[in-house]
């Protein structure tokens, strides 16, 4: 195994696309016979099991001086941003050949731990969404591509919609953004499928079920979905299930009580994260990416 690693950095292990995407690369590195570092602003998170055999995990969290309460309070509100310093000491002591980042405030403190450290390694930052969308919300995230980006050895987009659109919105050369798409699919999944799905609904034969998977947020926009399966549901006997997490449990029982107001609560549910998906997928009738907008559907 090459002795300098390949670092990965992202935000955490969390249900989101990103921690997917670097973990299947690490299984894929790790196979090549380089060595890998996850290198996380926080060490937690339900895709945590899933850490390959030979991964090494680097806390940047935990390599911070300890702070006071105002200044923990303030961390939380800015977590990865507090991070840089963490991350350019991690470069100076690991040495890494190369960084991959994502996310685009990753992308930013990997951006500045990278300047900031003595080592000189190879940064390739990686944008998963549209900018357009994604600074309506987060405004600075257009500051950090226009001003940031140009800084890295590659900048690379996850489709070709997001690359125009990031190329647009930050002014930046379309010609510097290349595409790389998100590796999705992956031997383990056929395995996985094959495995009997930890719901009744689908374990045993009945009603078609209608699939739905990814955050409980606004931009998977389940509550669209709900509405289409409570007009279908008027003259069928259908089920529907949706898996994934929110923030907190709030998004989940506005998604529950959206189901009592039509009447199809007894036939909606959401049982939360599920470590395989695929076994859901394979045995649903069908599945629906609800979405309002997309980066790289990985499901």
């Amino acid at each position: 195994m090459n002795a300098a690693p390949i670092a990965l950095v992202f935000s955490g292990f969390g249900a989101g696309g990103v921690p997917r995407v670097m973990l299947a690369l690490a299984r894929e590195f790790l196979a090549a016979g380089h060595a890998v570092d996850l290198v996380v602003v926080r060490d937690e998170g339900p895709a945590r099991a899933d850490v390959p055999e030979g991964a090494r995990i680097v806390d940047l969290e935990s390599r911070q001086p300890a702070a006071s309460w105002r200044q923990r309070l303030r961390k939380n509100r800015h977590r990865v941003l507090a991070a840089a310093p963490a991350l350019a000491a991690y470069i100076d002591e690991a040495r890494p050949v190369a960084m991959l980042s994502g996310g685009n405030y990753v992308n930013f403190i990997a951006v500045r731990a990278r300047a900031r450290a003595r080592h000189a390694c190879r940064l390739v930052v990686s944008h998963h969404a549209q900018l357009s969308i994604e600074a309506k919300n987060k405004p600075f995230a257009r500051w950090i591509a226009r001003r940031a980006y140009p800084k890295a050895d590659v900048v690379t987009a996850v489709s070709d919609g997001v690359a125009d659109d990031l190329a647009r919105r930050a002014g930046l050369r379309r010609e510097s953004i290349q595409t790389v798409y998100n590796p999705a699919v992956t031997p383990e999944i056929a395995t996985m499928a094959e495995q009997p799905p930890e719901h009744a609904w689908l374990a045993q034969s009945g009603p078609p079920v209608i699939l739905g998977a990814g955050r409980l947020s606004a931009q998977k926009d389940f509550p669209t979905l709900i509405r289409a399966f409570a007009l279908l549901a008027e003259d069928r006997d259908l089920r529907l299930i949706i898996l994934g997490k929110g923030k907190d449990e709030a998004s989940r029982g506005a998604l529950l009580r959206q189901a009592q107001e039509l009447a199809v609560a007894e036939r909606v549910d959401l049982p939360g994260f599920a470590a395989n998906p695929y076994a859901y997928m394979r045995h649903a009738a069908v599945f629906v990416l609800s979405s309002g907008w997309e980066g790289f559907g990985n499901v």
